[in-house]
């Protein structure tokens, strides 16, 4: 299948699947758009946030966490979810918003240019000139960073970074890892939470084999 950047970035979560081919030598290809509408948001985790100060007391933080009384499956489940959750929370807090960060610095730095213009800057208006665009290199640099360890294209020099060629391969890998549907005791399930059941299920019959064998 070929499609133009402009169509990929107007479906990013289409799937395309072939079909039986019957009698022919070829096959018809199906083309599903919005394939991932009311699924839950994924946690994804972010390489750059172990350099930042704190890391390594939120995730232990969050991992002592232990729920009384669950099997080892669902306290697995526990601490991770908590770990994912204290992640985003403190994520959001030291970040915040990095295009609205950038977009606010920029225009206060457009205002302070206008002023230069007509007089000479104040000594705290020519520190926060000065400390704006430090703080605008820092962020456009982290936000070239994000898009390029999200799509994984690493050949690239950071300098020559397209974030929409970015985004796009995210969203190629994003495809690839989303798991439509498994096959279970011969019946084909699709919906996630008859998935998330099924997977649980078997590995509590592999847990309850491998302790028969042990005793």
């Amino acid at each position: 299948m070929f499609a133009t950047v402009d169509w990929l970035s107007a479906f990013p979560n289409h799937v395309l699947k072939p079909l039986s081919s019957d009698c022919s030598d070829h096959c018809p290809l199906l083309l599903h758009h919005h394939v991932y509408n009311g699924a839950k948001q994924r946690f994804k985790f972010e390489p750059y946030w172990i350099k930042l100060p704190g890391y390594m007391e939120v995730v232990a933080a969050a991992w002592a966490s232990t729920p009384i009384g669950a099997d080892p499956f669902r306290i697995l489940d526990h601490k991770l979810r908590n770990v994912a959750k204290a992640l985003r929370s403190w994520s959001n807090s030291k970040l915040s918003n990095i295009r609205m960060q950038l977009a606010m610095a920029r225009e206060v730095i457009l205002c302070l240019d206008g002023e230069q213009e007509r007089r000479p800057l104040d000594s705290w208006e020519f520190n926060l000139h000065r400390a704006l665009k430090r703080q605008v290199l820092g962020l456009a640099s982290l936000s070239r960073t994000i898009a390029r360890q999200r799509s994984r294209i690493l050949f690239l020099a950071e300098g020559d970074a397209n974030t929409k060629f970015y985004h796009l391969q995210a969203c190629h890998r994003n495809r690839h890892n989303h798991i439509d549907s498994i096959i279970s005791d011969g019946s084909q399930l699709i919906n996630d939470r008859e998935m998330e059941d099924a997977l649980y299920n078997h590995y509590v019959v592999v847990e309850a084999a491998l302790q028969f064998e042990v005793s």
